[in-house]
């Protein structure tokens, strides 16, 4: 299963980690849909942060292209 909160999505980081974190932080507030907004709320807020933490360390295999 691919876990939420993996906005860093670069082939040699497959587990969500600091640089993800670092995504929703340079993106909080945005409205729409983006890399930041992890639970798919059209906007990056404090429970995107909630579920990067919830989710970090884990990784899903998913390589990214």
């Amino acid at each position: 299963a691919m876990h939420a909160a993996n906005g860093e999505q670069i082939t040699s980081i497959r587990a969500i980690s600091s640089p993800d974190r670092t995504t929703w932080r340079l993106l909080q507030g945005a409205l729409g849909y983006s890399i930041g907004d992890y639970d798919m709320s059209n906007a990056v807020t404090s429970p995107d942060e909630t579920i990067w933490k919830n989710n970090q360390n884990k990784t899903s295999g998913v390589i990214f292209y």
